[in-house]
């Protein structure tokens, strides 16, 4: 098992994995449709919860996307404390 992480560990060094990125601040709505850009994401998913969509906070978001033609589907069915059901949900959402 060890040689198994040991091995694991050291293709993790020189194998290409995308690092995740912040977005912080006021701009970080803005640069996202920028650095999504760059990627082959075709139709993106905004999992939130029913209060933020109903404050409409994503709303500027989806604009923005709609208006660069990637239209973006939205899952809004996490509770405040999420169960496994509520992933299972999300998870057939994303398919």
């Amino acid at each position: 098992m060890r040689a198994y992480q040991r091995l694991l560990q050291g293709l993790a060094l020189v194998l290409p994995f995308p690092q995740p990125r912040k977005l912080i601040g006021a701009a970080a709505l803005r640069s996202l449709p920028q650095q999504m850009g760059g990627r082959c994401w075709r139709r993106p998913l905004l999992v939130t919860n029913q209060q933020l969509q109903q404050l409409e906070l994503p709303r500027p978001l989806l604009v923005e996307l709609d208006r660069l033609g990637r239209p973006c589907h939205v899952f809004d069915q996490v509770p405040d404390n999420p169960t496994l059901a509520s992933v299972e949900a999300g998870l057939q959402a994303y398919r």
